[in-house]
């Protein structure tokens, strides 16, 4: 599902015309996503994040949903510069 969507965001973001590899980071860094809620696969997509810290994420979360961005933080699941390479993609509803 979420290559679906890529490749429809990348086809009207007029992306076709560039280098995947732009565009793909381009589509990446606008992705918003629901900590309590997302996928390994999704958590995983986050700029910087990948399979080890999206699995901390989803732990976490399991021992104790997200109550804001701030509790996110405050737990440490990912570091400070991790954190703001991707405070902008995600939200905790």
């Amino acid at each position: 599902m979420v290559r679906v969507l890529l490749l429809l965001s990348l086809l009207f973001s007029g992306c076709f015309n560039q280098d995947l590899k732009i565009c793909v980071a381009t589509y990446r860094e606008r992705q918003v996503i629901n900590l309590n809620t997302a996928t390994l696969e999704e958590l995983d997509e986050l700029p910087t994040i990948g399979t080890v810290k999206a699995s901390r994420v989803v732990d976490e979360r399991k021992k104790n949903p997200f109550k804001s961005i701030s509790d996110f933080k405050r737990r440490h699941v990912v570091g400070d510069t991790t954190f703001e390479k991707i405070k902008e993609n995600i939200y905790v509803n």
